[in-house]
């Protein structure tokens, strides 16, 4: 907003006097008049201008902004602060208010209801244009009361005292001059102003009416003077401080008040004042650094003061100043801007609620609304943790596990999670103002102006609490009982009582994860119980109940199951003709075997397993049971069929399928059942038959007609369900069984017509002879000739088989009287297979036993020959080239195919009298001669035959079955076994051993004891385990091929024979014998095919044993020995698997053949022999010493048996606790022993031990039991440690008992030998290993240099007892005695000074002598030393150095010198006279020589010593 020039402003208040305004009134009104003249100079200017100068800077674009309404109550509303509604970015823009008038063009009144234009400048920051907004603000009164009119809070006087009625003397006002210039508004507006002024209509100032609160006593310092700036006025104040704190007097017509205490009274009515001393300089929102930058310090305080004396006494506030002073210096723009401030921050705060109970809202909780009371500048932070939000419903702002800020005015709520518990407290919340301002006055009294100051106090913190719900739920996990998969679909509730009869709550079905969570309820129930309501789609709802203990804040989570429906299906099967469980003939309806398909994706119910059984697959199948009825259960719901597989024996496959649509039937039906009826047809066949008659010499044949025929079921005749009637040849029934049978009193065959039986009619030839029967029912039949035409024989009965489904009727069958012909057929048969044998080369003779000759018969290719021997083809049967007459004949086999045995040469593997099947590879059974009798047929005519259809030619068939030739192995395994331990024969080589031992180690005669040594011999290992292979492949011998046209194989090459065959030995002696308990593998060769040459479905030979196939796994017995029987003939090799007690595993494989020398050999034998070698035993000793860890030699051990060590018969070798051997170690501290032991546990203990080390009483027990089969050889070893004798030695000084070290010291043993030798340290020396005996300790040479001598030699004693044997070495010093004695007298001397010097001359000893001899300790031995005096007593000579040297010796030794007195003078001495100096001179001569002679005798003795020392060197 631009600045208004002084002469708009005086306009202005001119004006604003006019209407009756008070400045103090409100300076807004001021500030309107002056906007309307100032705008009305403005247009006229802009009228002027406009075609001389551009557009203003100041855009003349206008926005409309929203209006607003308030409520004239609400004391926080500012027009000049509010910016709600407006649209501007506060960080690109400024928006200040420009001006606010009422609608009607009247005065802006915040306190009176009514509609204002308020009009703001947008100031952009950046170089855009700024523009206004214009809005509306529509002012309500709510209380229904118009507020007082106020100046910034404080009341207007009513009327203005006169200066009469003031208390003091009012200073007089300033004439106000008013300066115009120029004939426009504003001049004629001052004009107007200045003449009302004079003639008193208008009263520029008027003081103000304040209200007064609390008290109390402060201390007001009266600073320096300050005067107003010349620019203002000729006035001044004071530098006031109340409490430290700037304060202002408010009234500056009175005088400054002194420094001192005075009363403070709080103002709180006068907001104008407040506003003042918060703002002003010195506040504490001064705002005076920007809106008074560049002014002084006491500038401020002069405008500050003005202001505050304005705000408190009116127009006396501007004593000293011209108003147009101070409008031109800006001092009434400062007040105008203090004045239109808001008031001061409050710091007092209050929360509508402080404690609240949350309540469900939706799936979270909530709390009722809080308000918080006080200024809307003034806020607190409230903290809320993770899952807790608060929201800001006033300010639309929010915050979780953070903090949000709450403004004065703001109402707000939390929420949180519903399973959150427990109770919230916010703790205390203080504002940010965290002080509430007060304006203090200070009453001074007297004429002294009042001073005002502004102070804060510290305001209280506000808390809440809220108490969250106690919500609990429950999440259900539903799964399949089986497939665990979840289920989707299943409703549970939850009931409040265990019968589940109060529900709670009903939860929400499970989704596609099987999961379902409840509602939230009070966890307050404690326990509830849920169960099934509804189950999943093809479930069963469960009737379990799960007892739930629910706990506040959490989801309970439980786990349910729940079972499928199962599906069953009941079939029930009849016969189709006879519509009942009732078969026809000889057929069964039981043993069909039926499958259940799925006729569509049966799918699992529970939706993730997916398809269990695709379209058209087999789900079940199973077998008609005797009853006639099949159940499939257990069953996946779905639409399925059912299908014959197998028909029952006689029936037909019956092709229906018949529709199951198994479909869930509820949540009740656990099992969806089907009854289903399955029908059978059963086979049917006719047949025919032709009666003629012939003699034999007709040339043609006449039809018979009138012969009748019965058909009677064979099973049915009353003889044959009695048991009275058995077949006479096997186990089947032929038409002779049935010659002369009495069939008067039997029912025919019936068939069925539409569930009624129908009896077989009896079937009559016709004049053709022909006779045809009605189909017959699946059975064996028989027909006997009913009617007999006249002058014709009855033929026998003959047998009719039904067994295949045909319209056709059977092979017509032609009875007549001729002689009957036939070609004889001959089957090669393998008779443990039953299988053709598809080989050809077998030959057979035929012997007509009726003519007691061989057939002959003659063949034209490939040449015209007669024989008598006829021969299989390759599909192993024959036809004989020429019929034969009816006879009874002999078959007898000639040669046999490959891998057969030829008839009349068998033998057959019996266990007692059970024949083991040759088939069957087995250890059990011994072979016997079963030699089989030649076939014999008798023919006839009534014999079973069959036609050729081409020739039409009778051929009766035979099969003539041979046995296949098989293998019998026989293993042995042999090995060495103990018989008996040799023991006297090893005394004397024991004896011998010792004898060396003690030679090489103690050189005394020793006996170490007996060694004994185990005999072995190879003999059968019993126990041994051996498996039997086929080496190649075994065919079956009677050329048998299987389906896909390959020879029949019995085992291939490699393949396992069977069980191990075990046997016993029972001598086990003194040679090698049998090892019980090896286990050996019999691999198949090469591939073993079957001898019948018979082949699979794809035409490859049946193969028995593929290549390397196990075959057998054999075991010896106690004679080592193992059998397999029955082996196919064939390559195979052997593997030891298991080697046997005491015997190492042999690794050879052996490899055999079975091959027959001819068609004669039933049973090819062979033998395979192992032997393996025994499990060696050794047992070593290793001897260290147990402290050096030096190996010793020569210490002897004993090899005991710590148990009876058995042979393998059981008998005792050796007895528990014998001595085996005995052995010393070698010069590496180790041994082996000799004997080759036997498995078993031993012991070794130490015999002898080595001198000098304790005896060792442990014993180790060596186990030397079989374990490893792969090792050749037990390695036991022991390491064993001696504890040595241990003596220590210490060398100590003999008084104060330290170790000394540097003495050389010896041990020397009783023959004088030196033992040990070592030079002594600070630690005791220690010696390990010396033998018992007694030694001494000698010290060769002790340690001089400190002054010790030689102690005497010390004897001690060392025991093998592990005790430590300790000795001490004490040392003592050198000791000598110095006498100073007279020359004369021989007696000691006091007062003289001595010394001993060493060679290096230091001194090592100095004293003054006292009259006795000197004792000094500790002089080196064997150095020569000096004797010095130093001074000599009064009246002697000093005498001359004596030399000498200390032995090595305990003995206290003695050195004397002797001093010579001085020579005495007679009478008084003249000089000139020489008579004393003889005497001087020879006295200390004397002297000399005496000591000189000391010294000689003690060097002479000292010589002796040391020359006695080098002898010993030298010894």
């Amino acid at each position: 907003m631009k600045s208004r020039n002084i002469k708009t402003r005086l306009a202005a208040f001119g004006l604003a006097l006019l209407m009756g305004l008070s400045p103090l009134g409100n300076l807004a009104d001021v500030h309107a008049a002056e906007r309307e003249i100032s705008q009305k100079a403005v247009t006229e200017k802009e009228s002027k201008t406009e075609s001389e100068h551009p557009v203003s800077e100041i855009s003349e674009q206008t926005v409309t902004a929203e209006d607003i309404t308030k409520d004239v109550s609400d004391k926080e509303f500012m027009a000049e602060t509010c910016m709600e509604g407006i649209q501007y970015d506060p960080e690109k823009e400024d928006v200040t208010l420009d001006h606010i008038e009422a609608e009607d063009g009247s005065a802006y009144h915040p306190d009176q209801a009514g509609t204002y234009i308020a009009t703001y400048w947008v100031v952009p920051k950046d170089a855009r244009d700024s523009y206004s907004v214009t809005r509306k603000i529509i002012l309500t009164d709510s209380e229904g009361q118009a507020h007082a009119e106020e100046n910034g809070g404080q009341k207007q006087k009513e009327d203005t005292k006169s200066e009469e009625d003031s208390e003091t003397p009012v200073q007089e006002i300033t004439e106000v001059e008013v300066t115009v210039s120029g004939e426009d508004a504003d001049a004629q507006a001052a004009r107007e102003l200045e003449e009302k002024i004079e003639d008193g209509e208008v009263m520029m100032f008027s003081g103000v009416e304040n209200t007064f609160t609390a008290r109390e006593t402060v201390h007001l310092e009266k600073g320096e003077t300050i005067y107003y700036p010349s620019y203002i006025g000729n006035y001044l104040t004071c530098w006031f401080t109340v409490n430290g704190k700037i304060a202002y007097c408010l009234e500056s017509h009175r005088s400054s008040p002194p420094s001192g205490d005075y009363v403070a009274q709080v103002l709180d009515s006068n907001k104008n004042l407040q506003k003042v001393l918060y703002y002003g300089y010195g506040g504490a929102g001064d705002i005076t650094g920007s809106y008074l930058s560049g002014k002084s310090a006491e500038e401020k305080y002069v405008y500050t003061h003005i202001a505050a004396s304005y705000a408190y006494a009116g127009e006396a506030g501007f004593t000293g100043c011209k108003y147009e002073d101070l409008v031109k210096a800006g001092v009434i723009a400062y007040i105008d801007h203090l004045f239109a401030m808001e008031e001061p921050p409050k710091g007092e705060i209050s929360l509508s609620k402080t404690s609240v109970k949350a309540v469900r809202d939706g799936n979270v909780q909530k709390t009722p609304d809080i308000t918080l009371s006080g200024d809307h500048r003034n806020y607190i932070s409230v903290n809320v943790p993770k899952d807790i939000t608060i929201y800001n419903k006033t300010k639309g702002t929010s915050a979780e596990n953070g903090a949000l800020k709450i403004y004065g005015g703001d109402t707000f709520y939390l929420t949180a999670p519903m399973l959150h518990t427990r109770t919230y407290s916010s703790g205390e919340l203080h504002g940010s103002v965290g002080e509430t301002w007060r304006t203090l006055v200070l009453s001074t009294g007297n004429s002294n102006q009042d001073i005002g100051v502004f102070e804060s106090e510290k305001a209280n913190p506000v808390s809440f609490t809220v108490d969250w719900l106690e919500m609990t739920r429950i999440e259900l996990l539903k799964k399949d009982a089986d497939t665990k998969n979840p289920l989707d679909g299943a409703v549970y509730g939850i009931y409040t009582d265990s019968k589940c009869v109060h529900l709670l709550m009903e939860m929400p079905a499970t989704g596609e994860d099987g999961k379902a969570v409840s509602d939230y309820f009070e966890a307050a129930i404690k326990t509830v119980y849920v169960k099934e309501i509804k189950a999943p789609d093809n479930y069963t709802q469960s009737d379990v109940i799960h007892k739930v203990d629910v706990e506040a804040g959490k989801t309970v989570t439980i786990t349910a199951t729940d079972e499928r429906v199962k599906g069953a299906v009941h079939i029930k099967k009849i016969d189709k003709e006879t519509q009942d469980f009732l078969p026809q003939g000889d057929s069964s309806l039981a043993g069909a075997v039926y499958g259940l398909y799925a006729r569509e994706d049966i799918v699992h119910p529970d939706g993730k397993t997916g398809v269990l059984f695709k379209k058209d697959s087999l789900i079940a199948q199973g077998v008609i049971k005797e009853n006639g009825t099949l159940d499939f259960s257990e069953l996946y719901l779905g639409k399925m069929y059912v299908k014959e597989i197998t028909p029952p024996e006689g029936y037909t496959v019956d092709p229906t399928e018949y529709e199951v649509d198994l479909a869930y039937e509820g949540q009740e039906v656990a099992e969806v059942t089907r009854d289903l009826t399955v029908q059978e047809q059963v086979k049917k066949q006719a047949f025919q038959l032709i009666k003629i008659s012939e003699d034999g010499d007709q040339t043609e044949t006449e039809l018979v007609e009138g012969a009748g025929f019965k058909v009677y079921l064979v099973s049915n005749l009353s003889k044959v369900k009695s048991g009275e009637l058995q077949p006479s040849h096997g186990d089947q029934f032929t038409a002779e069984d049935f010659r002369g049978y009495d069939f008067s009193k039997e029912e025919v065959a019936v068939t069925y017509v539409d569930g009624k039986a129908v009896p077989v009619p009896e079937l009559i030839t016709d004049k053709k002879g022909y006779a045809i029967s009605p189909e017959l029912p699946y059975g064996l039949y028989v027909v006997e000739e009913s009617t007999v035409p006249e002058n014709l024989k009855a033929i026998d009965p003959f047998l009719v088989k039904v067994d295949e489904d045909s319209r056709e009727p059977m092979v017509w069958r032609v009875f007549d009287d001729r002689p009957f012909e036939f070609l004889l057929k001959i089957v090669k048969k393998d008779a443990q297979t039953g299988n053709p044998v598809l080989k050809a080369g077998a030959s057979y003779k035929i012997f007509d036993m009726e003519k007691e000759e061989y057939v002959e018969q003659t063949v034209f290719y490939p040449k015209k020959e007669t024989i008598s021997i006829f021969k299989t083809n390759e599909e192993g049967y024959l036809v004989t080239p020429e019929e034969l007459k009816c006879s009874t004949y002999r078959i007898e086999e000639v040669k046999a195919p490959e891998g057969f045995v030829r008839q009349g040469y068998e033998m057959s593997l019996y266990e007692g009298q059970t024949v083991i099947s040759p088939l069957e590879v087995t250890e059990k059974g011994s072979y016997k001669e079963n030699a089989k009798e030649g076939i014999v047929i008798t023919v006839s005519s009534d014999t079973a035959h069959q036609i050729d259809p081409d020739t039409g030619a009778v051929i009766v068939e035979i099969e003539q079955p041979n046995d296949e030739q098989v293998g019998s192995l026989t293993l042995t395994k042999t090995g060495e076994q103990p018989v008996e331990v040799k023991g006297d024969s090893l005394l004397a080589k024991a004896k011998r051993l010792a004898g060396k031992i003690k030679d090489a180690v103690t050189g005394e005669d020793t006996d170490t004891g007996v060694f004994h040594d185990f005999v072995y011999e190879e003999s059968g290992v019993e126990g041994a385990t051996f498996e039997l292979y086929a080496k190649d492949t075994i065919y079956s011998p009677d050329g048998a091929k299987n389906e896909q046209g390959n020879p029949v194989i019995r085992y291939e090459k490699s393949r396992g024979l069977g069980d191990v065959y075990k046997r016993q030995f029972h001598d086990f002696v003194y040679e090698e014998s049998g090892v019980e308990g090896a286990t050996f593998e019999l691999y198949a060769k090469d591939t073993i095919y079957a001898p019948d040459g018979a082949k699979d479905e794809q035409g490859n030979p049946v193969i028995r044993y593929e290549k390397d196939d196990l075959v057998a796994t054999l075991v010896t017995d106690k004679e080592g020995k193992a059998v397999v029987n029955n082996l196919p003939l064939g390559s195979y090799y052997l593997k030891e698997t298991v080697a046997g007690d005491h015997f190492v595993l042999n690794p050879e494989q052996k490899e055999f053949t079975l091959t027959a020398k001819d068609d004669t050999q039933a049973v090819v034998y062979e033998g395979v022999a192992y032997k393996n070698e025994r499990q060696k035993i050794s047992i070593s000793v290793e001897k260290k010493d147990a402290v050096t860890e030096e190996k010793l030699e020569g210490v002897i051990f004993g090899l005991y048996a710590k148990e009876d060590i058995l042979s393998q018969q059981g008998e005792v070798l050796v007895e528990k606790d014998t001595l085996l051997e005995k052995k010393a170690t070698d010069e590496n501290g180790q041994l082996t022993f000799d004997s080759d032991l036997y498995h078993g546990k031993y012991y070794v203990k130490e015999e002898v031990r080595k001198p000098g080390y304790l005896p060792n009483e442990e014993i180790w027990e060596v186990d030397a039991s079989y374990t490893d089969q792969n090792l050749a050889e037990i390695k036991l070893t022991k390491e064993v440690e001696n504890q040595p004798t241990e003596s220590q030695f210490t060398k100590t000084d003999a008084t104060t008992g330290e170790e000394l070290e540097g003495a050389k010291l010896q041990i020397i043993d009783k023959e004088g030998n030196i033992v040990e030798e070592w030079i002594s340290t600070k630690e005791p020396h220690v010696v390990y290993g010396l033998p018992e005996g007694t030694y001494i300790l000698h010290e060769e040479l002790p340690p001089y240099v400190e002054g010790y001598v030689s102690a005497e030699d010390i004897e001690f004693e060392v025991k093998e007892d592990g005790s430590v044997t300790k000795v001490e070495m004490k040392d003592d010093y050198s000791k000598v005695e110095i006498s100073k004695t007279d020359i004369t007298t021989g007696e000691e001397l006091k007062g003289a000074k001595l010394q001993i010097l060493n060679k290096e001359g230091e001194i090592l000893e100095e004293w003054v002598t006292d009259g006795k001899p000197h004792l000094v300790e500790k002089l080196p031995v064997g150095e020569e030393l000096t004797l010095r005096e130093i001074t000599a007593p009064e009246g002697y000579e000093i005498a001359e150095d004596v030399k000498f040297t200390l032995e090595d010796t305990m003995e206290v030794q003695k050195v004397e010198m002797k001093d010579a007195r001085t020579p005495e003078t007679p009478g008084v001495p003249q000089t000139g006279d020489n008579r004393w100096k003889p005497i001087l001179l020879f006295a200390p001569l004397g002297a000399s020589a005496i000591g000189l002679i000391a010294t000689l005798i003690y060097k002479k003795k000292h010589g002796k010593i040391e020359k006695t020392d080098e002898a010993k060197k030298e010894e």
